[in-house]
């Protein structure tokens, strides 16, 4: 008879509630990976434009259930990596460390005038540092209808990474909410606007990105009852 053999407690099914003082201090989740020495890494962004905050990470050494105090992720200038939502990370097949993240460059009036970038990083040092951001989408003045969602960084078997976007096309909303179309108030003045989801995919490790082609959303009742970009 084989001898049942202990598993390694990364690879052991476990739940744990981890207290928001201590991990994801975050409006997103964030993402983790397994580093060489065996710790976990969780990357999550603060939130928040005014003023633009450091990348946080925290790591456990025990599979997941105990973890440090967070720490400010740093560029390899050494200058900090500034970061508002979305992270999502990725060793990529070649060995070094990928990630994507959403970071505001300019406010507006408005949650929709603001222009901001959709960056991409590499770390060949287990994420004591970064490169400088690749853009991943084109900067434009409407640049964050087009957002991406905390871990959505894919690497397919061929190599190729492909990040998944969504975009909100019609007008500008006056408010924050309250939007009336056809006798219905909206909460989210976003609501009475089209969604459409694609990617972003790059053939060369992240250093250049193409747009898909194609574009998807979905509707219920064609329609009537809501359209969505199938984002999050």
């Amino acid at each position: 008879m084989n001898e049942k053999k202990k598993s390694d407690p990364v690879d052991e099914p476990i739940e744990m509630i981890v207290p928001r003082s201590k991990v994801s201090l975050s409006p997103s989740a964030g993402s983790i990976v397994a580093l060489r020495d065996g710790r976990l890494m969780w990357l999550w962004s603060p939130g928040g434009a005014d003023p633009l905050k450091p990348m946080m990470a925290n790591y456990s050494t025990d599979g997941g259930r105990t973890w440090s105090d967070p720490r400010p992720m740093k560029l390899d200038s050494g200058a900090e990596l500034l970061s508002v939502i979305g992270p999502s990370v990725k060793r990529l097949k070649s060995g070094p460390l990928a990630m994507t993240h959403r970071s505001d460059v300019t406010k507006g009036a408005h949650y929709l005038d603001r222009a901001s970038v959709t960056s991409f990083h590499l770390s060949r040092d287990e994420g004591e540092s970064w490169s400088a951001g690749v853009d991943v989408a084109p900067r434009t003045i409407h640049a964050n209808r087009e957002d991406t969602t905390v871990d959505g960084l894919v690497q397919l078997a061929g190599g190729r990474l492909l990040l998944p976007l969504q975009k909100v096309i019609g007008p500008t909303p006056t408010g924050q909410g309250g939007v009336s179309r056809f006798g219905q108030t909206f909460g989210d003045g976003r609501a009475d606007n089209l969604w459409v989801s694609f990617v972003y995919y790059s053939d060369d490790e992240g250093r250049s990105w193409q747009r898909s082609r194609n574009e998807v959303f979905a509707t219920i009742d064609r329609g009537a009852g809501g359209i969505y970009g199938l984002g999050e």
